[in-house]
């Protein structure tokens, strides 16, 4: 059941910060779990499992057909029927929980995720720092429940209750509505166990996508996502065609934001065969962000499947001229592109110079070939199991 022990830990915590002596709100020290559900019945139970070292839950069932808030209730939850609204509005069905959040602070989860052993603790002393309003938490993304590598992101998802509020359609945020100091929780605090109906929500949430855009334009990322929903959908010209409008209306999202939009239109150029455009825009992304190897190795790719495999090296000594320690941490990295992938390319076209030409190395100046050979190296030393 819910409740059994979140008082207990949250409570020693929050004395021991003197939290109470410090904060004017009304609502009392603790942590509520908000989320809203529709035909969950076959995940609910796992989720609020993880739920139960917590002070509250609350559901908000929006139009279930099966047992889901049967299940909530049962398992101790507070359940509050919302109804089927259509067009959905996530921003509004997260408000209506957390309204009924009655502790200081609110966790944000879905029925498909869990929170992890021993996380609530963590959040227990994280919500003791009187200082701060809002964390970051460590998300463990799957795309599908056996994915063998899941993606760890930091996001928004613990916050004070009584400071934020939620807003927008479809890719939701909680919003403050007066000034709050975020912090980032370093550890995996929840995970994603998805279930097997993802692409029908994933095209309810396009539908969604198509009338955020232009109902919220004061969240232009909307674009972005957009963008990427006409990608995976084979749609690209569309999707060219949105994150050119996301570029073009020059919201500042900092320096990974607009490195990430150019490496999505050079990757977008390239596969309709633009591949002089796609180099230029990776150019653009590589200056936007210069620690990032991702819009060089791309470029490098493009280089070579254009048959100018001299264009390609010169991408990838500079991406492999960038140090490990200086990757950005930003959950849109490509692993392989800190890996194996960029030596791996390099030796192939080193390889296949020298079959080409057995004077190749002789040609070369003798720092270059030296960095080169170095390069080479590495790459077969990585190459052997």
């Amino acid at each position: 059941m819910i409740g059994r022990a979140g008082g207990a830990i949250i409570g020693y915590a929050a004395r021991k910060a003197g939290f109470h002596a410090m904060s004017s709100s009304r609502l009392p020290f603790g942590i509520s779990a908000c989320l809203i559900v529709r035909d969950e019945q076959a995940m609910i139970g796992r989720c609020l499992a993880s739920l139960s070292d917590l002070d509250q839950v609350v559901v908000a069932d929006t139009g279930s057909k099966d047992r889901t808030a049967a299940i909530a209730r049962g398992l101790g939850a507070d359940v509050v029927c919302l109804g089927i609204r259509e067009p959905f509005h996530f921003g509004d069905a997260r408000q209506a929980a957390l309204s009924r959040a009655s502790y200081l602070w609110t966790l944000s989860i879905d029925a498909d995720e869990v929170l992890l052993p021993g996380a609530s603790q963590a959040l227990a002393r994280a919500a003791a720092d009187f200082k701060t309003h809002a964390w970051e938490v460590g998300f463990l993304q799957r795309s599908r429940h056996d994915d063998p590598a899941p993606v760890l992101m930091p996001l928004k998802r613990f916050f004070r209750s009584d400071l934020h509020r939620w807003r927008f359609r479809v890719h939701e945020q909680a919003v403050p509505v007066a000034a709050a100091r975020m912090g980032r929780l370093d550890r995996t605090v929840l995970e994603h166990l998805p279930a097997g109906d993802r692409e029908k929500r994933k095209g309810q949430n396009f539908e969604l996508l198509k009338i955020a855009v232009d109902e919220s334009p004061d969240y232009p990322r909307l674009r972005f996502y957009l963008a990427d929903e006409y990608r995976t959908r084979g749609d690209l010209a569309r999707a060219i065609e949105e994150i050119g409008r996301y570029l073009e209306s020059g919201v500042d999202e900092g320096a990974l934001w607009l490195s990430e939009a150019r490496l999505f239109l050079g990757m977008m150029l390239g596969k309709t065969g633009r591949k002089d455009d796609a180099v230029r825009a990776l150019e653009a992304a590589w200056k936007a962000c210069p620690d990032r190897r991702e819009p060089l190795v791309h470029a490098a790719e493009l280089e070579l499947a254009a048959g100018r495999p001299g264009l390609a090296l010169w991408y990838l000594e500079r991406a492999l001229a960038i140090p490990e320690d200086r990757r950005p941490d930003f959950h849109l990295n490509w692993p392989s592109a800190w890996g194996r992938m960029p030596y791996e390319a390099l030796s192939g076209i080193l390889r296949a110079a020298e079959a080409a030409d057995p004077g190749f190395w002789a040609k070369l100046p003798k720092e270059e070939a030296a960095r080169l050979r170095d390069l080479g190296s590495r790459a077969l030393a990585m190459e052997k199991p």
